[in-house]
């Protein structure tokens, strides 16, 4: 319990704001074991860009391995490189809706990025966009055809309104880029809410926001 204690100290170190020095008094504590548990968990949660940054504030970068640092490194360069395609595929998409008079607003790490001054400091893997009930409907067959695909492209509006009754997203949908559109007609679970208390008020407050060049919409911050 002691030492999971410590691990759990380092690995919250930079939401902490632990010292340098109170990091190195710990980190030189644990054991070969909790280390490798340490580096496995930082990697499992995408951590790697924000604990670099923490380790480069504080020029701690003597206490690891090369092999550490190295791996550590290699995951932050991933997430610059797929957040750089989630930015140019953002503006790809946001065209084709809006040459069809649709509505999009641009959920979750989209909307966070511009929050950081390196992209790779919030990892996303797909592209969360919402819509109101109808259109989320139109927006996939738009992405259909324009080379978009995924396990439910070739199903009619009457199979992906049953497919959606008990979720908040269609299937998942991706071009050659291998980035995925995340198509939602509500923010909530249908479990958890019959009907979703935030998505028609994040549409009805969503604000213009340039990103990267190009406006797009995203919630407002009090949503």
């Amino acid at each position: 319990f002691i030492i999971m204690n410590l691990t759990d100290r380092l690995l919250l170190a930079p939401i902490n704001n632990l010292t340098g020095e109170e990091f190195r008094g710990i980190f030189q504590k644990i054991t070969s074991s909790d280390r490798k548990f340490f580096f496995k968990k930082i990697i499992y949660d995408k951590y790697s860009p924000v604990f670099l940054n923490y380790v480069n504030n504080y020029k701690l970068e003597e206490l690891f391995k090369e092999k550490e640092l190295t791996d550590l490194r290699n995951q932050s360069k991933r997430f610059q490189i797929q957040s750089l395609e989630i930015v140019k595929e953002v503006i790809y998409i946001d065209k084709l809706f809006k040459e069809k008079k649709l509505n999009p607003t641009y959920l979750k790490g989209v909307a966070l990025m511009s929050e950081y001054d390196d992209i790779s400091l919030r990892p996303a893997v797909d592209i969360d966009v919402l819509f109101e009930e109808e259109e989320v409907f139109d927006a996939h067959e738009i992405l259909k055809n324009n080379n978009y695909r995924g396990l439910f492209i070739n199903h009619s509006r009457k199979d992906l309104k049953e497919y959606i009754k008990d979720k908040n997203h269609l299937p998942h949908v991706r071009r050659n880029t291998n980035i995925t559109i995340e198509l939602h007609s509500r923010v909530t679970n249908p479990i958890d809410f019959k009907n979703c208390p935030l998505s028609k008020k994040m549409i009805r407050n969503q604000k213009s926001f340039n990103f990267y060049g190009e406006n797009i919409f995203i919630p407002s911050v009090n949503d």
